[in-house]
């Protein structure tokens, strides 16, 4: 995903945002992208904690 880096440690996710041309700004592009790495780390079932 352009502009955010996705990484996992254990059941924890880490967003790392990578837009150095616009000092990681937050442009709707970026927003954009964020989002969807987020949307994509929360319906991820394999970090999810157990009841």
């Amino acid at each position: 995903m352009a502009g955010v880096k996705q990484a996992r440690d254990g059941a924890v996710g880490i967003l790392t945002l990578d837009e150095p041309a616009s000092l990681n700004a937050m442009t709707p592009d970026l927003l954009g992208a964020l989002a969807a790495a987020v949307a994509e780390m929360t319906m991820d079932e394999t970090s999810a904690p157990s009841s």
